[in-house]
């Protein structure tokens, strides 16, 4: 297989620049992301005897998928053993029944970690492509950067206002980082706004989740403490107490919100927190009630923050998680309140590394590719949303 790094006119990124209308937003985004994922498919195929497929052998698996990714994206995900079969795709699982011929078990051994090799840099040459990963090891050079473990920041400065930095919450260090980078962007100049959003939902913090904190970090008891905690550590901020606020979608439950002031590149800046709580009307698969907020009710819960502003929302993550986040914030910013969503987020510093040879490997390829097809399939559902929306319009 070729592994040479293949020229991209455009990553994910780079298409939420170009002032396209949100349909033509997601569909080029989808033409950019299908051939890379039936790439990272292929090179399965070539690598491992895949059992459970649903694709012959007899024929390239480019030539039995749909020339419409919308068709394709449960078959790819299913197929790369992703999500529901617990990320069953080489990158990682030491697996001897993955291989395509016999050998003696030493034999088996180097022969099961080279193909590993070869498949994890696949999955980054396409994660590289479309910007979920750096293009060389990570570099901090601020010192509390390389504490926290994010490369310099590479957002490209905005020419307007925006509305707000939107941060959706998230697990162990991953609020510090989104935080801070948010913080400095702001303080840079490279995002003007006056308004950080927190957005939260309702879900405890574990034990195991608070001893990934590196010290002097230290996470909540819940997702919403540990993101005002966040705020806290990095600026000294203190935050107000606890108002209730309605939410879109209910109207028999409220939202939790505190916010602080900090003074930042010459601005004053308001940072508002959020907890959306449960939308009572939504049930699990087996028809219980959740114990947690979504994505969605978190970020819906926001919506009213923004009301009668203008502007794009910068929608804060990191790493992986960017290109995600990105698409989660157009279909509630941009479908519903007609703003322009723009992604910011540092990388992890050790996603990309040099081996023992000098050579470019990425660290836990098996997350980036679950990433890389979870925001594959949002993409559809998005198009699938927007199709939607116009159909009912027209009628």
């Amino acid at each position: 297989m070729n592994f040479e790094p293949k020229p991209q006119r455009d990553t994910l990124s780079s298409l939420d620049r170009k002032g396209l209308l949100p349909l033509e937003l997601v569909e080029a985004k989808l033409a950019l992301m299908a051939p890379l994922m039936q790439g990272v498919l292929e090179a399965r195929h070539e690598l491992y005897a895949v059992g459970e497929t649903q694709f012959s052998d007899t024929l390239p698996v480019h030539d039995q998928l749909y020339s419409d990714p919308t068709y394709d994206a449960g078959l790819v995900r299913d197929d790369l053993g992703l999500r529901d079969a617990n990320a069953r795709n080489g990158a990682q699982v030491r697996d001897y029944s993955n291989l395509k011929h016999d050998f003696n078990v030493t034999d088996v051994e180097a022969d099961l970690e080279r193909r590993n090799h070869l498949y994890r840099l696949k999955i980054m040459e396409a994660a590289q492509a479309l910007g979920f990963i750096g293009l060389q090891p990570g570099v901090a050079t601020d010192p509390l950067d390389q504490e926290i473990g994010i490369t310099d920041s590479d957002f490209e400065p905005l020419d307007e206002e925006a509305a707000a930095v939107v941060i959706n919450g998230a697990a162990g260090m991953s609020n510090v980082k989104r935080v801070r980078d948010a913080l400095r962007n702001i303080e840079s100049g490279a995002i003007r706004t006056d308004t950080i959003i927190l957005a939260t939902g309702i879900r405890p913090v574990g034990d195991a989740e608070k001893t990934k904190m590196k010290e002097p970090f230290e996470a909540g008891d819940t997702e919403f403490d540990a993101m005002i905690r966040a705020v806290e550590q990095l600026t000294g901020a203190t935050f107000g107490g606890v108002i209730e606020q309605d939410v879109p979608y209910s109207d028999d439950v409220k939202a939790k919100l505190r916010e602080a002031t900090i003074e930042l590149g010459g601005r004053t800046i308001t940072v508002r927190a959020v907890e959306a709580p449960v939308n009572p009307k939504r049930k699990r698969r087996d028809g219980t009630a959740p114990d947690r907020a979504n994505t969605d009710e978190a970020i819906q819960a926001t919506l009213p923050l923004l009301e009668g502003t203008d502007g794009p929302v910068v929608m804060e993550s990191h790493d992986t998680w960017t290109p995600w986040q990105q698409i989660i914030g157009l279909q509630h910013y941009g479908l519903l309140q007609g703003r322009a969503v723009l992604p910011a987020g540092p990388h992890n510093i050790e996603r990309v590394f040099l081996d023992e040879n000098g050579e470019l490997d990425v660290a836990a390829a098996n997350q980036v590719v679950d990433e890389m097809m979870k925001t594959y399939e949002q993409l559809v559902r998005t198009r699938t949303m927007i199709l939607n929306q116009a159909t009912t319009k027209a009628q």
